[in-house]
Parts: C-alpha cells; sequence; structure tokens
C-alpha cells in the first residue's frame, strides 16, 4: 500500500501536466488569434530561407488567413523622385491648396515593372510598380513615388541598379506622359527631376506595395482629384488677379508678354492644348488688342504651322516684317503652311526679307532647302528672288540640291520651279 500513493501521485501529476501542456497553449492561442483579427495586427519574427539570408516572416490575420498563419512578410521597396506641378504658360504652381489636390494622384496605364530592365534575380515576382504623387507640406512639396512589393530585401547593389533603372523609367519612359491626363482635365501639367531639385531616393523596409483595389474605382478618384485641382487653380488665378495693382502699368504689360511668349512657344510644342487659340486670343486682349509695341527680337522661335494664331497677331497690328530672337523673319517661319505666308504678304511682308542670324536666308531659301513644292512656287509668284545668296553663297537653288537625299520625290519638283524661275 505504500507503494501504491506515489504511483497515483506520479499519475495525477503526469495528467495535470497534460492538460495544462495542452490547455494553456489552445487557450492563449485563442486570445491571440482574436485579438488578431479584430486589430489586424503583425508579428514579426525571423527565419532563414533557401539562399541563407534572415527575411521577415508575420503571423498575420485576415479574412483569407483567419487565424494568422506564418507567412513570407514582404519587402517593400519605396522610391522617390522630385517634381513639379506647371501650369499652362509652364510656371511652376506653388500653391498649397493646388497640390494637396494632387495628392494621390496614379498613373493606371502599366507600371515600371512592365519596362524593368534591370537585371535582378526573381524580379519578375515583384508586385506594384505604380507611379503616384505624393505631396507634403515639409520639405519637397511634391514628388512621385513608386512602391515595389518584393519577396526578400535587396543588396546594395541591386538597390543601386533599381534606382537607375527607375531614375531612367520616371525622367524619360513611363513618367514622362504617365500624369498627361492632368492636362487635359486641369490644364496642369507634372514635370519629374525639375533643375534644381534633390536626387532620387530607394529605400526598403517591411510592408507591402501600393496597388489599386478596383481600377475603375481609382479612375474616378483620380478625376475627382483632377477637378479638385482645376477648381484650386481657378481660385489661385483669381486670387492673383485680384491683388494685381492697376497702378502697376510697365509692369503688368510685361508680365503679359511674358505670358504671351509663353503661350507661342507652347502652340508649337507636343504639349500644345486643345484651346490653345482662345488662350492667346485673351492674352492680345488683355494688351488691349494691339501688338504694335513688340519690337524685333523680342519673339520667341515659333513655326507657325497654321495660319490661325498669326492671323490674331497680325490682327492685332503685330509689324510683319518683325524678327524672332534669333533674327529670323516671321515669313521664314511659316514657310510650312501657304496660308500663313499669304496672311504675312498681304499685311506687307517684304518677300525678299533676309534673316539678321549667320545664315542670312529669305523664306524662299529655307522653303527650297525643306522641299515645300507649295510654299516654293507660292514665293516665286509673289516676286521672291531665287538668286539671293545666303551668308555661305547658296542660292534657293543649291539648297535644295544639296538636301535632295532627304526628299528626292519633292526635291525633283522643287528644283525644276527653281530652274524655270
Amino acid at each position: 500500500m505504500r507503494l501504491a500513493a506515489p504511483v497515483l501521485r506520479t499519475n495525477a501529476a503526469n495528467r495535470a501536466s497534460d492538460f495544462l501542456a495542452n490547455f494553456i497553449p489552445v487557450f492563449w492561442g485563442s486570445l491571440l488569434r482574436r485579438e488578431a483579427i479584430s486589430q489586424r495586427t503583425v508579428v514579426q519574427n525571423r527565419t532563414s530561407c533557401d539562399n541563407g539570408k534572415s527575411v521577415p516572416r508575420r503571423f498575420e490575420a485576415d479574412a483569407s488567413n483567419p487565424y494568422g498563419e506564418i507567412l513570407t512578410m514582404s519587402v517593400k521597396l519605396v522610391f522617390t523622385a522630385p517634381a513639379s506641378v506647371k501650369d499652362s504658360l509652364d510656371n511652376a504652381v506653388k500653391d498649397a491648396g493646388v497640390l494637396a489636390a494632387l495628392a494621390d494622384l496614379s498613373c493606371l496605364e502599366g507600371t515600371v515593372l512592365d519596362h524593368l530592365s534591370a537585371e535582378i534575380d526573381d524580379a519578375k515576382t515583384w508586385r506594384g510598380g505604380f507611379l503616384r504623387i505624393a505631396f507634403s507640406e515639409t520639405g519637397a512639396p511634391i514628388q512621385v513615388i513608386i512602391d515595389i512589393e518584393s519577396p526578400r530585401e535587396l543588396t546594395k547593389q541591386e538597390l543601386k541598379l533599381l534606382r537607375e533603372d527607375l531614375d531612367g523609367q520616371v525622367s524619360d519612359g513611363i513618367g514622362e506622359g504617365a500624369f498627361d491626363f492632368l492636362s487635359e482635365a486641369a490644364d496642369l501639367t507634372i514635370e519629374t527631376y525639375p533643375p534644381g531639385c534633390r536626387k532620387s531616393m530607394l529605400v526598403q523596409s517591411d510592408g507591402n506595395a501600393w496597388m489599386p483595389k478596383n481600377r475603375a474605382t481609382e479612375a474616378k478618384l483620380n478625376r475627382e482629384r483632377c477637378k479638385r485641382a482645376a477648381e484650386a487653380m481657378k481660385q489661385c488665378e483669381a486670387a492673383v488677379t485680384a491683388k494685381a495693382s492697376p497702378k502697376s502699368g510697365k509692369g503688368t504689360a510685361q508680365r503679359d508678354i511674358k505670358n504671351l511668349m509663353k503661350l507661342l512657344i507652347l502652340s508649337d510644342s507636343h504639349r500644345r492644348p486643345k484651346d490653345i487659340v482662345r488662350k492667346i486670343g485673351a492674352e492680345i486682349a488683355s494688351l488691349g488688342g494691339d501688338l504694335s509695341f513688340i519690337k524685333s527680337k523680342k519673339l520667341p522661335f515659333v513655326n507657325f504651322r497654321t495660319e490661325n494664331i498669326l492671323i490674331l497677331l497680325l490682327e492685332a497690328r503685330l509689324n510683319p516684317n518683325l524678327l524672332d530672337q534669333e533674327g529670323q523673319s516671321l515669313l521664314w517661319l511659316s514657310t510650312w503652311n501657304v496660308k500663313s505666308l499669304a496672311a504675312l504678304l498681304e499685311r506687307g511682308a517684304d518677300v525678299n526679307i533676309v534673316n539678321d542670324d549667320v545664315f542670312k536666308e529669305t523664306a524662299l531659301i529655307r522653303a527650297s532647302w525643306t522641299h515645300e513644292i507649295e510654299s516654293v512656287r507660292f514665293l516665286l509668284e509673289r516676286g521672291a528672288n531665287p538668286r539671293i545668296r545666303t551668308f555661305f553663297g547658296g542660292t534657293a537653288l543649291d539648297k535644295a540640291k544639296e538636301n535632295a537625299s532627304s526628299n528626292p520625290e519633292n526635291a525633283k519638283a522643287v528644283i525644276k520651279l527653281l530652274e524655270d524661275a
């Protein structure tokens, strides 16, 4: 009987030990799971992976993983690049209301991962790569931000390669036209890597990359952001106009001339707004509808490929024999379009005016060089002299022959016109 008691005590102790060993983990595990589900907590741990590197792990609870099973923690690579917002006159927009309205604006037309050239192992498994606009009231107010989700941390060399790749994409690749829809919606543009701004940055940390949950919903949010930015821009412009002093006189005129020059440059660029003619007309009206005070060497270099803008300027009494900042005549700048040439000659332009630059060309010489058949014919009919020579001694015929290989068929027709003149 003396031996029975110790045996009973041993069995009881074992049963109690087994109970506690099983009950306590289940009990506390249940509490932790419920807390994870309610709070979506993430508990970090570290384990080794096949390549020997230490990567983050996590317990994550969500609808698809209700008990917080161990999952591989993602590494978030965050790339930021400096940017600025420009108005229709290419002026930098600094109004906080406009910039704040553009916060979180996103490009949904592809990602940087679609065009990645950096040779990095497992880059094809990355996710994210969408371009967005980030706004901060301190430091650089506007930045382009890109989140990329990777299954592992990158080495310093891999980070260097990735940053160089993203610099190229954001400056000249996808980043160049990523936010073109903003121009149509709010008459604003995003310029990446503006002069004088700091360099890009690339850092990595635990987390997940931003990705649109629903593209249609995100596109709608983008339209709302553009609308708010357009409204904020109108308020900003109204405030500037209200502050303008009526006594500013010459200073106001100088500012208006600068705006007109910028609009003219914009009219000859790939960023030409659809309503550029209306904008130029409004700017001319703000100057009293009279541009006769503008002197030679003030106008920017602008090719008048269509006649409507040129006619607006001429009807506002712009001198048809003006030279631009580079010393080229309006007639020389209009050789792409016969109607532009006609508008100038009808208002008294000299058909043989010579540029005041190093080449000393006439409009006929330029039209002959570019083999504009109709322009050459029109200028000859209006009395253009084919025997005028450039500073280097070439005539219109010489220039047409010199550049004949660029367009042999048109060159042949132009040479015939000049030889018969």
